[in-house]
């Protein structure tokens, strides 16, 4: 008879489940690559965003030759951008709309030049 401690198997099925998740590159075409192992300090700190399979396949294809590692990576960069740019247009207190039409009514009172 085999004894089995309560929740093993289950534990063993997530730590499957987080390698594939933040590995998911694996199944790209590139043999070369290795399947990156979450640490224990990834685990807390990165979760799994799923996207559409097609889109990831179009996003591997968008990256290819471009330096990015892996669709992951191109994702992380593409978020921080975009959260970057929203922060830089509020930064300020005004939005980017707000900044072009105060600069379209200082043009048409004459104190900025065309």
């Amino acid at each position: 008879m085999v004894h089995r401690q309560a929740g093993c198997g289950a534990q063993v099925a997530r730590q499957r489940r987080l390698a594939g998740a933040v590995g998911a590159d694996h199944d790209d075409a590139r043999a070369d690559r290795k399947v990156r192992v979450p640490s224990i300090a990834d685990r807390r700190t990165d979760v799994t965003l799923k996207i559409p399979r097609p889109l990831y396949e179009q996003l591997a294809q968008v990256i290819e030759g471009t330096g990015f590692r892996s669709v992951t990576e191109f994702c992380v960069y593409v978020l921080r951008d975009l959260i970057a740019t929203r922060t830089a247009e509020t930064a300020d207190g005004l939005t980017r709309s707000e900044v072009e039409a105060i600069r379209r009514r200082l043009q048409t009172l004459g104190y900025l030049d065309s």
